[in-house]
């Protein structure tokens, strides 16, 4: 069989339904931890709790990547190939939303904007445009693009993995790429995940799959596991900062170990479409909104941020009042979903088109063979 055959090529309506699901948690997540208006229930017991898992909605959607990767190889004629597409696929909506934060910025002198010397607001841009900051700490326009940059890490670690796989065997190549992978994995903890997306794809959890059938329960276990991790930091919001080696000096490493194996259960289960998780996956709102999560997750920030400062002022005197509570979360999602479309039509499409025209037609050649995906 061959890897092509092999690898999860096939669409799956649970994962892309997970897709539009993940995507409206870190959306929530942004609206009730909003500057303007507050939302006093969110700051109280169960619902802070609640609240704090949201934003790690972010670690979902690696675990996806990690499943749909595989594929994405298995389909791709060589490592250049692969990697043209992942930039055709991610670029457009990364490069608009990054020039419209940048525009807006600097014509309004907001945040960081007001205070950034030309030279540094051109390096911000163009190491925004190149989706580093997240990986490398530098300043970027888009404070969800570090996400992003972590995407561009775990496809490069994959392409070269298999590359080196082809070529020297598999058993060389893990001499190299399984210790990138650790250091990795120990400065950029929150990254783990694509590893369990991998680890579903290439069938490792079909064996526990007694173990699978209540996924929605499996990813609150994760969840809350993962958020006491966060918790028992510096500082929750700078997670992604902390390193594996830090989290084995107290209680964090047991407690990531036990949400990743509980991650690992959970995707699995989703893949397989089990319990009722699986059957709110594939509604009819949750597949529209899995087409379009990526333009959810790239612009919500902005549109919200111009619901809240531009919009809202016009609709009530009280921005900080019960009317502004309440109209707030329905303005903004009125305004991303159609903006989320549009985006998903114009840049994710045809944008993604012409990126791949731009980049040259893809060769001729064999397909990658993926490692743990062929028999033969």
């Amino acid at each position: 069989m061959h890897a092509a055959q092999a690898a999860p090529t096939v669409f799956n309506p649970y994962v892309h339904g997970a897709r539009g699901l993940f995507a409206m948690m870190i959306m929530t997540y942004h609206v009730l931890d909003s500057e303007r208006p507050t939302y006093p229930f969110a700051q109280a017991s169960p619902w802070h709790d609640i609240a704090a898992v949201l934003p790690f909605g972010v670690e979902l959607f690696f675990a996806i990547s990690g499943f749909v990767i595989l594929g994405a190889l298995a389909r791709a004629p060589s490592l250049a190939a692969f990697l043209r597409d992942r930039v055709a696929r991610i670029g457009p909506v990364l490069w608009a939303s990054v020039l419209f934060m940048g525009l807006v910025g600097i014509v309004l002198s907001r945040g960081e904007f007001g205070t950034r010397t030309p030279g540094e607001i051109l390096r911000g841009l163009i190491a925004s445009l190149l989706a580093l900051p997240g990986v490398l700490p530098i300043w970027g326009f888009h404070d969800a693009a570090w996400s992003i940059s972590y995407e561009f890490a775990f496809y490069m670690l994959c392409g070269s993995a298999v590359w080196l796989a082809g070529r020297w065997g598999t058993a060389r190549a893990a001499l190299v790429w399984v210790p990138a992978a650790l250091v990795l994995a120990n400065f950029y903890p929150r990254g783990i995940p694509f590893l369990v997306g991998v680890l579903v794809a290439l069938g490792h959890g079909e064996r526990l799959r007694p173990l699978t059938r209540t996924p929605g329960l499996l990813l609150a276990g994760f969840l809350a596991c993962w958020t006491v991790v966060a918790e028992l930091g510096p500082d929750r919001n700078w997670m992604h900062a902390t390193t594996l080696v830090q989290w084995a000096g107290d209680a964090r490493l047991p407690l990531g170990i036990l949400a990743i194996g509980l991650l690992l259960l959970a995707f699995q289960g989703i893949v397989d479409g089990a319990g009722w998780l699986g059957r709110v996956l594939v509604t009819r709102p949750m597949l529209l909104l899995g087409t379009i999560s990526y333009s959810i997750y790239m612009w919500h920030g902005p549109v919200m941020g111009g619901v809240r400062h531009v919009v809202m002022p016009r609709l009530v005197a009280d921005t900080d009042g019960t009317m502004a509570r309440i109209l707030f979360p329905i303005v903004s999602l009125a305004i991303v979903l159609p903006v989320a479309t549009i985006s998903y039509r114009v840049l994710e499409i045809r944008g993604s088109s012409l990126v791949r025209r731009w980049l040259g037609a893809t060769p001729r050649a064999r397909v990658i063979a993926v490692p743990g995906t062929a028999t033969g």
